[in-house]
């Protein structure tokens, strides 16, 4: 007489179907695990975006105008930074020259060859995130625009897990820095307490940084788009990126470029900053909309 030995399948297509909902369960999480400490996350994005002796960037500057598409603003822009920390950017438009130079926590506006007072609006932030210099340089930026870099955190962008720098994920309502985690390459800055937002902390600003482009050992992206709550309000986009251009002489020194322009006369108050306006104008427009 044969015997045939009988198995029950059951406990084993239970087992598999635990083994999988489990698999699934963890890919659902949010982002966990080991958290890298403010320093090292800036050591290692200093490390990523590389450091060059000079770099010039040519890009143009879209500001939509909310109720009408048509009637947005576009401004030519040329940027330059040279070491050990200077950076200058020239914004031409129909109807004036913009230069605005910092070196060394020194801020020059000049603006139609006279020189301009008041301070650096949020949307020229980012130069500073891009141009790091050194962990100490970029550490001194951010916690300059009150960015805390002692508190880190694990996040999620888009599809990408990031390294949070000021705030603790998900918590969103400080200023922060988000690195992608895999390559240590800003993607977005949320900036709450920058001059010019609302004083009751309602009011939140995002700088995004897309179109990451390697050159040589440097990266720098290509699409950078600045948000008011959630409202575009300003787009950058990049047409030429050069590695240790020749500059013409003086034209990085902010002294010289001082000396050139027209001091304001006596204490009258100071021609408006035309870019500065434009940007301020499309905020203004965005608030008006839920009045």
């Amino acid at each position: 007489m044969n015997r045939y030995l009988v198995i029950n399948p059951l406990p084993a297509v239970i087992s598999i179907i635990i083994a999988a909902w489990l698999v699934l369960a963890g890919l659902a999480r949010p982002a966990v695990g080991y958290v890298l400490d403010g320093a090292t996350i800036l050591d290692m994005a200093v490390e990523s975006l590389g450091v060059v002796q000079r770099l010039q960037v040519r890009q143009q500057i879209e500001i939509p105008h909310l109720e009408s598409p048509a009637a947005g603003r576009v401004i030519r822009e040329t940027v330059r930074f040279q070491l050990p920390d200077t950076i200058r950017s020239d914004q031409l438009t129909e109807l004036s020259q913009r230069i605005v130079m910092t070196s060394d926590h020194r801020r020059l506006t000049v603006i139609d060859g006279q020189i301009q007072s008041g301070g650096l609006h949020w949307t020229d932030w980012y130069l500073q995130l891009l141009w790091p210099r050194s962990r100490l340089k970029l550490h001194e930026s951010l916690e300059r625009n009150r960015v805390d870099v002692t508190v880190t955190s694990l996040g999620r962008f888009e599809d990408r897990v990031v390294y949070v720098v000021g705030g603790r994920y998900p918590d969103e309502s400080v200023d922060q820095v988000w690195f992608d985690k895999e390559r240590f390459l800003p993607l977005k800055w949320i900036i709450t307490s920058a001059a010019g937002l609302s004083r009751s902390g309602n009011q939140r600003a995002e700088i995004v940084f897309g179109g990451w482009k390697k050159i040589s050992k440097f990266f720098y992206p290509m699409l950078i788009d600045f948000y008011l709550d959630g409202e575009l309000i300003r787009k950058i986009r990049v047409s030429d990126v050069q590695l240790n251009p020749s500059f013409p002489e003086n034209l990085m020194s902010i002294e010289h470029v001082g000396a050139s322009a027209i001091p304001p006369v006596g204490t009258s108050e100071p021609e408006p900053d035309q870019t500065v306006d434009d940007i301020q104008k499309s905020i203004d427009e965005f608030k008006q909309k839920f009045e």
